[in-house]
Parts: structure tokens; C-alpha cells; sequence
């Protein structure tokens, strides 16, 4: 399974090849991509995919169902469907 290792200077480099776009804008195009490439067997987890704000600075895109991390990252004996970041590339960021 491959190791997820975070790039500490994300953000800063994020932020400055966005250009005018506001984070609430990013994170719909965000989530519409992940909702097109998520998995559908009863449609829960795809319907529970949503947009959630802490204060003013950050916007997340996350799954609202217990095993979203499952479905994400995989488990021993289900693949890994990144529904999320593969939402990102298919929003065309």
C-alpha cells in the first residue's frame, strides 16, 4: 500500500497557482470531480460528499460516511478508489 507523505510548502504553492479563484470556488470544482469518479454500489458515499468551511481560512471537500477513509485509501482486501484526489485532477485544477 503506498504511504501518503504530505508536501509541507502545499499551500503556499497551491495558493499561488490558483490566481483569482476563491477557495469556496476550488472546492466546488473539487467536488464535483470527486463526485463524478466516486464509487457507486448504493450511492451513500457519493451522496455524502459535501463541502465543509472551518472559519474564515479553509475549505475542505470530505466524505460524511464512516469508511470514507476505506474507500480513499483502500483496506487489505479493497482497492483504493481516491474518489477525492482523484477529484482534483478530474476538476481540471
Amino acid at each position: 500500500m503506498n504511504k501518503f507523505v504530505p508536501n509541507p510548502n502545499f499551500e503556499a504553492e497551491w495558493n499561488q497557482e490558483q490566481g483569482p479563484e476563491t477557495k469556496g470556488e476550488i472546492a466546488e470544482k473539487v467536488l464535483a470531480g470527486a463526485q463524478a469518479v466516486a464509487p457507486v454500489l448504493t450511492g451513500a458515499y457519493q451522496d455524502s460528499l459535501h463541502i465543509q468551511v472551518d472559519g474564515e481560512e479553509n475549505v475542505y471537500v470530505v466524505a460524511g460516511v464512516e469508511y470514507g477513509d476505506e474507500v480513499e485509501f483502500g483496506t487489505s482486501d479493497t482497492p483504493t478508489f481516491a474518489p477525492l484526489r482523484r477529484g482534483i485532477s478530474a476538476s481540471d485544477l
